[in-house]
């Protein structure tokens, strides 16, 4: 018999088995898969995290070191005058270490167009003084930049008033000449009224030594190029010729426009000829020539205006006068005005705002001699203005050409008005007559109020010492009624004469705001006087410190000697920006593309 196993059964469930674990093999595989695809993304995703956190850790930097660039960049401009001439239209400073990165700081002329990804301009920055200039900065910080843009542009100027001594052309001071000035609100020049280092001198020209100072030749005051000129070109000082202020640079041309004839005028009642006695011209006139010789005087009132057609002359003894009140207005058409010997026009009355001489044409000159006198504002913006010998002018000079030699003056009436803001005094210009010395080697300093603030120009002072001494002033904080941080100083100066007199020295630039402020002087000469109330108000502070050689104090400190007076010595402010003609830009920013760029 024979017996089979039967098989069928148990062979089903081994491929019921086998099948199921090649399922279960799938199942991890596929979790394997997608456990690995979910770790791989996690790790990118965790890369790019922390990517994007080392740029956002990155691009502030950037920033700020752009920003910062961008803001030394404007307060370079603000501080520099003289930047048109000192900068070049480029590369202002190039890949320079700051904040762990670097920066590229250029300043073009001319706008930037987005559309050219450029600064559109001609690519001068001194041929214009009214082009705009851009500002670009960059800053780098771990391979990300950023870049950011200013626009500056000249804000807007006021016409000039025509005062100072202004040339078109050139200036030629000779031999023993002299330049200073004086206020005519104050009074005549003289005395107390002599005001050192406030004159202005102006040419609107660029060219090579268009200011030409030979000789022992000296203005007690500054000199300003022309637009867009350098000081260095147009200014030229030889001999023992100085300077004792400033030079710069104009930032808007002194206007000369030609005058033109008053209308309304009379027929011309030819000739008049004053060799003794006195005429006396009361209303408007109209004359083909005058002339004002020997012993004889012109007497000219109520506001008269007079047109001649051709010369003036006051020759001899021959004076012009006025009025006790009124002014004159002198237009001469086709010819030109002379004054020689002792010839006088206008001395009477100190004041040179009340006689106006005005030359209508290009060819006409004015013509100051020996022992000549004049009073007045000069307007010959076409023609030449000369000196020579004794001759002096007190008021303004506009002309084409200037030039004095020999032992001529010429005084400058601030009270005219210099081109650009009319600066306000702040201090005690009131004379005191009590006079103190032996304050060598010492800083003086008295406390004033400023009322309305402004830009400072310049501090002056009464004093009486040696002409060779020095002297310097400086401007100090109030603290709690002392002395507190130094804000400003001159540079040293001599008094320049060894009569008592005014002292102007050109102060920096500060802005100051309204409050009260301590004016202060140091000189090296212990005979140096100093003009006070005495004891009766105010308050002055003594500190033992040789300014003159090693500069004031940085802070005040504890006072040496503590006074119940107060001192003639005050400040001039310019409401709203500098003076002189020199206006500092506004920086509107216009554009502020944030540029990015950051290494793969």
């Amino acid at each position: 018999m024979t017996h089979r196993r039967n098989n069928t059964t148990p062979r089903t469930s081994r491929r019921h088995g086998r099948r199921d674990s090649g399922v279960a093999m799938m199942l991890v595989m596929i979790a394997l898969t997608i456990g690995t695809i979910l770790a791989m993304s996690f790790l990118t995703a965790q890369s790019t995290t922390i990517g994007i956190t080392q740029n956002l850790q990155k691009q502030p930097t950037a920033r700020m070191i752009a920003e910062t660039a961008l803001a030394a960049g404007v307060q370079a401009v603000l501080a520099d005058t003289n930047w048109r001439t000192n900068h070049a239209s480029g590369a202002w400073v190039t890949n320079q270490s700051f904040g762990g990165g670097t920066y590229t700081l250029s300043g073009q002329d001319g706008v930037y167009s987005a559309a050219s990804n450029s600064v559109v301009g001609d690519g001068s920055l001194s041929n214009n003084p009214t082009d705009p200039l851009t500002l670009t900065a960059t800053g780098t910080y771990s391979g990300t930049t950023y870049t950011v843009r200013a626009a500056v542009t000249t804000s807007s100027i006021e016409t000039p008033t025509p005062g100072g001594l202004n040339a078109n052309d050139s200036i030629t001071l000779g031999t023993s000449t002299y330049v200073d000035a004086f206020d005519s609100g104050v009074g005549a020049y003289g005395g107390s009224n002599i005001i050192l280092n406030r004159a202005m001198v102006n040419t609107n020209s660029t060219g090579s030594a268009k200011i030409a100072l030979s000789g022992s030749a000296k203005i007690n005051g500054n000199a300003n190029a022309g637009p867009g000129g350098s000081t260095s070109t147009v200014i030229s000082v030889g001999g023992s010729a100085s300077i004792t202020g400033t030079k710069s640079v104009l930032a808007s041309a002194v206007v000369m426009n030609l005058p033109t004839a008053p209308t309304g005028m009379p027929s011309s009642s030819g000739a008049l000829n004053v060799s003794t006695g006195t005429v006396t011209i009361s209303s408007n006139a109209h004359y083909s020539s005058i002339s004002v010789t020997g012993t004889g005087i012109l007497n000219i009132t109520s506001n008269a205006v007079v047109l001649v057609d051709g010369n003036v002359a006051v020759n001899g003894s021959g004076q012009i006068t006025l009025g006790a009140v009124g002014a004159c207005k002198l237009y001469v058409n086709g010819g030109g005005v002379t004054v020689s010997g002792t010839g006088q026009v206008a001395v009477s009355t100190g004041d040179p705002t009340r006689f106006q001489i005005f030359l209508l044409t290009a060819s006409q000159n004015i013509a100051l001699d020996t022992s000549a006198r004049v009073y007045a504002k000069l307007l010959a913006p076409g023609g030449s203005v000369t000196l020579t010998n004794s001759a002096q002018v007190y008021g303004t000079v506009i002309c084409k050409q200037f030039s004095a030699d020999s032992t001529t003056a010429t005084h400058i009436d601030i009270g005219s008005g210099n081109p650009g803001s009319t600066p306000t005094d702040f201090g005690n210009k009131t004379l005191y007559t009590t006079k103190t010395k032996s304050v060598s080697s010492k800083q003086v300093a008295t406390q004033l109020t400023l009322a309305t603030g402004g830009t400072l120009q310049s501090i002056t002072g009464y004093f009486k010492g040696a002409a060779s001494k020095s002297i310097r002033f400086a401007i100090y904080t109030d603290s709690a009624g002392s002395p507190g941080t130094l804000l400003a100083q001159s540079a040293v100066t001599t008094l320049g004469t060894g009569t008592v007199h005014w002292v102007t020295i050109a102060m920096p630039a500060t802005t100051l705001t309204a409050g009260t402020y301590w004016l202060a002087f140091s000189t090296n000469a212990s005979n140096t006087y100093y003009y006070n109330n005495g004891s009766a108000s105010g308050k002055t502070r003594y500190r033992n410190n040789a300014a003159v050689t090693a500069g004031f104090l940085s802070t005040w400190g504890t006072s040496d000697t503590s006074l119940t007076r107060t001192f003639n010595i005050y400040a001039a402010v310019v409401s709203g920006g500098a003076s002189t003609g020199i206006t500092p830009p506004t920086l509107p920013i216009y554009s502020y593309d944030s540029t990015w760029g950051e290494n793969p």
